[in-house]
């Protein structure tokens, strides 16, 4: 029988700050977490707090994505 070793703790990965943006008193936020073979989730956050996330299998699609919903939010759509 084979022995199978535990996995170790998992180990957070940082996210990368793509954008702030202050409307109306609220402050939204865009941020991309890699998830290595997995591709790159882009969030969306207001106030600290997710809105949505997408994962997209390369980060230029990601950042054009949260580029877009930055324009949306901007507009008040």
């Amino acid at each position: 029988m084979q022995k199978v070793k535990p996995a170790g703790p998992s180990v957070p990965t940082p996210n990368q700050h793509l954008w702030s943006l202050r409307k109306e008193g609220v402050t939204w936020s865009a941020e991309l977490r890699y998830h290595g073979e997995h591709g790159v989730e882009a969030q969306i956050l207001r106030q600290g707090e997710l809105v949505i996330g997408r994962r997209f299998d390369t980060s230029v699609v990601a950042v054009q994505w949260a580029d877009n919903e930055r324009r949306a939010i901007d507009a008040g759509l």
